[in-house]
């Protein structure tokens, strides 16, 4: 099957590429939510940091709070590269579908 075998394979009505964009540019819009929302966490945490009288730290924040606000960053990043890899995976997986349809792959 030579690269117009493949193409033809996906022109098809079964095809919304409307629906990937919408799914990239939601992500798109996830990824800037949530990078907004880590920077927040940073620049909290900078201030926390850059307090050098321990007492005055303590008045100022809770260091619980601040321990939990360094590990959820971690968690929000991790997140992002989670829904990347689902978002791929589900789109993928809805392609090949598309091609098992038009050809037996066995």
């Amino acid at each position: 099957m030579g690269v117009s075998g493949i193409r033809s394979v996906f022109v098809s009505s079964k095809i919304q590429h409307w629906h990937y964009e919408f799914e990239f540019d939601s992500y798109q819009d996830y990824l800037s939510v949530t990078n907004k929302h880590i920077e927040k966490r940073k620049a909290e945490l900078k201030d926390y940091n850059n307090i050098e009288d321990d007492e005055v730290q303590r008045m100022l924040y809770d260091p619980i709070e601040m321990l939990t606000t360094d590990k959820m960053i971690q968690i929000y990043y991790s997140s992002m590269l989670i829904s990347l890899y689902s978002f791929w995976e589900q789109s993928l997986q809805e392609l090949c579908l598309v091609a098992e349809q038009k050809f037996d792959l066995n």
